[in-house]
């Protein structure tokens, strides 16, 4: 993934064999990228997508509003190893992408 405004790692999950991938972005707008999984031979067909976010950047949650900030759980289906993907504003986002390695 080649993106200057995003902060991104990634590592393979050995029990179940997924790629995942964490992504931070600290922008207040949306920001489009193209992900490139180098190495990989073959994806499922669609990722497990796990997103934390809030409009503020500085919002968290509290004893007395403990839901300020929660995970969205959803899918994004899967072409390939390559595939675009909008990571939204202010937000920490994991992908669980299945994969095989040649």
């Amino acid at each position: 993934m080649q993106n200057q405004q995003l902060y991104a790692l990634a590592g393979l999950d050995q029990q179940t064999g997924d790629l995942v991938i964490k992504v931070v972005n600290p922008m207040i707008a949306p920001v489009p990228a193209d992900v490139k999984l180098s190495g990989i031979s073959k994806v499922g067909p669609s990722a497990k997508v796990f997103v934390l976010s809030h409009v503020r950047f500085s919002a968290e949650n509290t004893l007395d509003n403990p839901d300020v900030v929660i995970p969205v759980e959803s899918e994004h289906p899967l072409a390939g190893p390559r595939f675009p993907y909008t990571f939204p504003p202010n937000s920490f986002t994991v992908l669980r992408v299945p994969a095989s390695t040649p």
